[in-house]
């Protein structure tokens, strides 16, 4: 398998893993406590590669880099186990929920034409497209070859 189509498939398991793991949140189960780290979320919409200073390559897809990403505080995360590559589980606070909720909403309505970028400790971690809204405070991200697990979370802990 070629490095294009490994990281094409990095993208499709990535959105599956965002489409397919999200669990619904049950009212007065979401941690509320002091946040365990951060995830950063942003829409971006493609861009053509050279067309502007700010498109960027992130995975297979060039996308504009976002001004802002959105604080999504994380009640819990954790390697995830039993994947053929490198994954984490992540459990959002209540407010990180709403967060993913709101931009994945919005990114679904793009049709295919915006990615939802993931970024921990100042780094742009993945992107993805997003087929419909989730709802739940339960993701997990599927890692490029060139981030682990471990490295992952110590970002999104800040350590």
């Amino acid at each position: 398998m070629t490095f294009r189509r490994r990281r094409r498939a990095l993208v499709s398991i990535l959105a599956l893993a965002l489409s397919g793991c999200a669990t619904t949140a049950v009212p007065g189960t979401t941690p509320t406590a002091t946040p365990k780290g951060f995830l950063e979320l942003a829409i971006s919409e493609t861009c053509t590669e050279g067309s502007d200073p700010q498109c960027i390559l992130i995975g297979d897809d060039y996308v504009m880099r976002p001004a802002t990403f959105e604080d999504a505080p994380v009640a819990n995360a954790a390697a995830s186990e039993g994947q053929e590559q490198e994954a984490v589980d992540i459990t959002l606070t209540a407010e990180g929920a709403a967060v993913l909720h709101d931009l994945t909403g919005q990114a679904a309505q793009a049709r295919g034409e915006s990615r939802l970028l993931f970024k921990a400790g100042g780094e742009i971690i993945g992107s993805t497209v997003v087929m419909e809204a989730l709802q739940g405070d339960h993701i997990t991200i599927a890692l490029p070859s060139e981030h682990t697990a471990r490295e992952v979370l110590d970002l999104i802990r800040g350590t």
